[in-house]
């Protein structure tokens, strides 16, 4: 009697490492990407995804004055997309006008209906900062990220004008705050500068005026859960 038929070995798919970053700047960015894993195991626990899609509502139970703005938003239809990476974070802006034309089109219903929070944790929290900051600080770098219009090293938020047009139609952003500190001190480091002044400076320059910085994305992805928000995941 023949055993349970063999599994095919894993294949292992190696992705090569972009080399648009200049020589020069290869002593920063070999000392960021080190200290990105201690953020990624900072910021996600060692998880890579929630462990649920979405958290059973419970209204307004937190009672926290930080989390206050989440009950000023008054849509009928709730939802947050969470960004979490540099290559797809900048999604979530899409995905957010995807669902307010949606529920215009397919449902009748006005934006001032909808509830949407575009939150920017872990390496989308580049995405937060508007171009002042892209300008003066070397996030693209950091981040290696290109600008689709150059195939070069931004110089600026490529989404800025996204994220405005969706702050307009009632779309709120949140921030990481601990991603945020953890930038400023790589960035401190690099330019020999203080990581507390630099921490404040991001926080003050938001891409958009509609935008909270949260002590941490994955409490901002919580607490919208809590204050009746669906969840979805962007990347």
């Amino acid at each position: 009697m023949s055993g349970p038929p063999k599994r095919p070995p894993i294949q292992i798919r190696e992705v090569p490492i972009s080399n648009h970053v200049p020589l020069v700047r290869r002593t920063f960015l070999s000392r960021f990407t080190v200290g990105a894993a201690a953020l990624g195991a900072a910021l996600t626990g060692g998880a890579a995804l929630p462990s649920v899609a979405r958290a059973a509502s419970t209204g307004n139970a937190s009672g926290h004055p930080e989390d206050a703005w989440f009950d000023g938003m008054k849509g009928m239809h709730k939802v947050i997309y969470d960004c979490t990476s540099a290559e797809s974070g900048h999604n979530g802006w899409f995905f957010a006008k995807n669902f307010l034309t949606a529920n215009a089109s397919g449902y009748n219903m006005k934006d001032s209906d909808c509830a949407v929070v575009v939150s920017v944790r872990h390496f989308a929290t580049f995405y937060g900062y508007n171009d002042a900051m892209w300008a003066k600080y070397p996030l693209a770098e950091m981040g290696k990220i290109d600008d689709p219009a150059t195939k070069a090293l931004a110089k600026k938020n490529t989404h800025t004008a996204k994220a405005k047009e969706l702050a307009a139609r009632g779309v709120v952003l949140s921030v990481c705050g601990m991603a945020t500190q953890f930038f400023a001190g790589e960035i401190a480091k690099q330019m020999n500068l203080k990581a507390e002044d630099v921490n404040k400076e991001l926080a003050a320059n938001l891409v958009v005026s509609q935008a909270h910085m949260m002590a941490a994305g994955v409490v901002a992805v919580s607490r919208a859960q809590e204050h009746g928000f669906s969840y979805t995941y962007v990347g």
